[in-house]
């Protein structure tokens, strides 16, 4: 673990938030953001160790349409005990314009969802994020198969970071 907080991070998390900044948002989409807010002092961050094994999802899709993000946003809320929790970070996430700079994915087994992460790309380095796998629980495993999925299309040798 490290107590390094990866630029990336930073920028990942402005953009969440900025994901409010508008007229009139929903009283419980705030509410969701200020409970994503209060446990980011609880995210560690490490180097996504090389030699581990990728998990066996069925299928990674890039999220780009508003069903995928809601699908993502479902996800992300399962981890979260409380159902009052859940169901405001439900409204918080599935607000989320998409964006190149932070990508979404989701992962699936049987034809469900049942993972999901954000990807945030600099020049240099990449985090993985905000990743859940109801599968099996290997959220390091999950991160390996979505870097080996991710950088399919990007051929570049970034440092990256997992946050956990």
């Amino acid at each position: 673990m490290n107590n390094e907080i990866p630029e990336n991070a930073h920028k990942k998390n402005q953009w969440l938030f900025s994901q409010l900044d508008i007229a009139y948002p929903a009283k419980e989409s705030l509410l969701g953001r200020d409970l994503y807010k209060s446990k980011l002092p609880q995210k560690t961050y490490q180097l996504l160790p090389q030699d581990q094994t990728p998990s066996q999802l069925d299928e990674l899709h890039k999220v780009d349409f508003h069903k995928l993000t809601v699908l993502f946003s479902l996800n992300q809320a399962s981890a979260y005990q409380d159902e009052t929790e859940r169901a405001h970070i439900l409204e918080f996430l599935s607000q989320i314009m998409l964006s190149e700079d932070h990508e979404l994915f989701v992962g699936t087994k049987n034809g469900d969802v049942v993972a999901s992460a954000i990807v945030t790309a600099t020049d240099d380095s990449l985090l993985i994020s905000d990743v859940v796998n109801q599968h099996d629980q290997d959220c390091i495993g999950f991160a390996k198969q979505l870097l080996e999925f991710w950088a399919q299309d990007q051929g570049s040798s970034h440092k990256v970071w997992l946050e956990s």
